[in-house]
């Protein structure tokens, strides 16, 4: 090989020096003396080999002897700006002459430096197996070749920022099979969606984890290694590195203690948090985001009847939290309402039974008041979710409460049903018809009219709008899920429209009790010994024993009946929707399992009201006469309706008339 003359070795040398220390010698440090003056040496030693593989070497564009082929080409300067600027080329090819050498060298042993990264990737994914396989990745696939330069450095291959394109730029092409090559890609693609990836990208923390945080950077080893940073035994370590504090909250906490016991089954960091996107709780497509947390997290475990069965836990924890109203708010999307995290806590999570649990009873008021304020010792008498999915005596009670409302339901609709089956097939449809050249005869005034329009408006809003919380999974709930301004709505128009039922049972209330038509009415519409004995030939006139029906005066039996139900329900609903809606004061006063005793009455007690409504109360005057009864809506009905349905009342009335007294005003004892 022909070599440079004396003084373009010495340009040569300086040059690199000076390159690869960037400032003047008399300005420099000592560390950066001793190193400018180890390039130049190295330089000086690297003088044959620029000769031709230099791009300013003499032989660089000739072929080499024997060969078509040239030299490869060496950036020189660049070479002594990277980590290895310090060292000469037969350093690393150690097979390379000062003369003329073969034209192919053998590969580079970087371990004869870097001995334990060596040993690290020997034993690695990346390194060529028993069978002989290539090497997924070598040492110059990751760190370059002639040009390497440290990790901090922003230019360099495995400088954080570039690390992820790196590693992807593998995985996201190769991999053992088609769908695991198709698992990599995504992984390497949510990866880039989550906050350890922003972080790095958005904010330049270096610190954020890459892929070399978590698998390593020699030692990649398979996760079914159990000596594999990402190994499942291992994965809570991994992550400690750089959350220690919650990896110790999490060693506490039974999952944690269960996965020191070597329980396959307990979850890690990356079952609740996720493996390669990660992302911020904040973010709604987190799966440690608020209103995924009790709906899919938290269930992948406790929802699984394995686990349950295995490690007797309690199976319905999950069903019975989604019937509260913590669950039903969570379920429409309210992303401030209690969910399991904030309750058993998110790392440190321990059992009932713990005198550190948050949901231990003594302990229940300080959890609960991080929401409800002042929260009592009331707020622990009774079970953590619903107090019927507990053993306890306040269990059954409100258990056994919720049974004899749905056998009162049943009974009270069906005995509905029996009797307008009775009755339809019994009496022809009504076809008359209203006439102006008929008489009418007074049957509601106006003031009466609207207090039943009123009432007709909040009682389906509030049917509507309660329901809409206890059944969100009911199709015409469902274009309202997952707003929490839906939910903000709904909750607001429920409490306007207890608000305006409420005034008007007080307004009712004072009708019936400072006027002289409601004081008429109230005593029209309360039961006389004479109703029974109309029931009994109403029934016996629909079995075929009576020739004719019942007689009846202003009120029926029917409407009597409803009437009563209709002052009791409006009681139970207002006592139990007061206790509900300002639970906070009711918790200082009664227990928990109360209150629950009251969501369940209020909840019965509106599906009892809602199918009287519907059974009872729309037959009578919408489906039996073929056409809406028109009294509510012009006041008065004529002589035909009022001898189909009041013959009594029209009797009276006519009689009344004839002696010149008030008509429509009832004889005293009289009902």
């Amino acid at each position: 090989m022909v070599r440079l003359s004396g003084v373009a070795a010495v340009l040569a040398s300086c040059c690199w020096a000076l390159s690869a220390f960037g400032a003047p010698a008399d300005s420099a440090g000592p560390e950066q003396k001793r190193r400018a003056a180890a390039v130049e040496k190295a330089a000086a030693a690297n003088v044959p080999c620029v000769e031709c593989h230099s791009a300013k070497g003499a032989r660089a564009r000739a072929p080499l002897p024997g060969t078509k082929a040239k030299a490869p080409l060496v950036n020189m300067q660049k070479h002594g700006q990277s980590v290895h600027g310090q060292e000469r080329c037969v350093d690393c090819h150690v097979d390379a002459k000062p003369a003329l050498h073969e034209p192919k060298l053998g590969p580079v042993d970087c371990g004869g430096c870097h001995a334990k990264a060596s040993e690290q990737y020997r034993l690695s994914v990346h390194a060529p197996q028993k069978a002989g396989r290539p090497a997924a990745a070598t040492c110059a696939d990751c760190h370059g070749t002639h040009e390497t330069l440290p990790a901090k450095n922003r230019d360099s291959t495995v400088h954080p920022r570039r690390i992820p394109e790196l590693c992807g730029d593998c995985h996201t092409k190769i991999a053992p099979s088609p769908d695991h090559r198709q698992a990599v890609a995504l992984g390497f693609q949510h990866y880039k969606d989550s906050i350890h990836y922003r972080a790095i990208q958005k904010s330049g923390l270096t610190k954020a984890a890459t892929c070399v945080s978590c698998h390593g950077s020699h030692a990649v080893r398979s996760h079914l290694d159990r000596l594999s940073s990402v190994n499942r035994w291992n994965v809570p370590a991994t992550c400690g590195t750089c959350h220690k504090g919650p990896e110790r909250e999490y060693r506490e906490g039974v999952h944690g203690q269960a996965l020191a016991r070597r329980s396959f089954d307990t979850p890690v960091c990356t079952d609740c948090h996720g493996e390669h996107g990660i992302r911020e709780r904040r973010d709604p497509q987190s799966r440690v985001f608020a209103a995924s947390i009790s709906k899919s997290t938290c269930p992948q475990c406790h929802g699984a009847t394995r686990i349950n069965e295995k490690y007797g836990l309690q199976a319905e924890q999950r069903e019975t939290y989604k019937e509260s109203f913590h669950g039903l708010a969570d379920q429409f999307g309210v992303t401030t309402v209690a969910n399991c995290a904030s309750c058993h806590g998110a790392h440190r999570i321990l059992h009932s039974s713990d005198p550190r649990s948050s949901v231990n009873p003594k302990n229940v008021p300080e959890s609960c008041g991080k929401c409800h304020e002042n929260a009592g010792a009331n707020y622990a008498v009774g079970g953590v979710h619903r107090p019927m999915s507990a053993g306890t005596r306040e269990g059954r009670i409100v258990r056994n409460v919720r049974l004899f409302y749905l056998g009162l339901i049943g009974v009270t609709v069906g005995l509905m049903l029996a009797h307008n089956a009775l009755d339809y097939a019994k009496v022809v449809r009504m076809q008359y018809r209203r006439r102006s050249d008929k008489r009418r005869y007074v049957r509601f005034v106006r003031s009466e009219r609207w207090q039943h329009a009123i009432l007709a408006i909040s009682f389906f809003a509030l049917v509507f709008t309660g329901f809409a919380l206890r059944y969100p999974a009911a199709f015409w709930v469902k274009p309202l899920m997952n707003s929490e301004l839906s939910f903000l709505v709904r909750g607001y128009a429920h409490r306007v429209s207890a608000i305006v039922f409420v005034v008007l049972c007080v307004y009712h209330a004072g009708y019936l009790v400072r006027t002289r038509r409601g004081r008429e009415q109230w005593r029209a519409l309360l039961p006389r010994k004479r109703d029974l004995s109309e029931v009994k030939q109403q029934v016996l006139y629909y079995l075929g024993r009576r020739p004719h029906p019942g007689h009846f005066d202003r009120y029926s039996y029917v409407e009597k009946v409803e009437y009563l139900a209709l002052i009791w329900g409006s009681i139970l609903m207002i006592v139990t929707g007061a206790i509900l809606w300002f639970e906070g004061w009711a918790l200082r006063h009664i227990p928990l399992w109360l209150w629950s005793l009251a969501d369940v009455v209020h909840l019965y007690e509106a599906w009892l009201a809602t199918l009287s409504i519907v059974v009872w109360h729309f037959y009578h005057v919408i489906f039996k006469t073929a056409h809406v009864n028109p009294a509510m809506f012009a006041g008065d009905l004529t002589e035909e309706e009022m001898r189909h349905e009041h013959p009594a009342e029209l009797e009276r009335i006519t009689s009344e008339s004839q002696a010149g007294t008030h008509p429509g005003e009832p004889p005293k004892g009289e009902g």
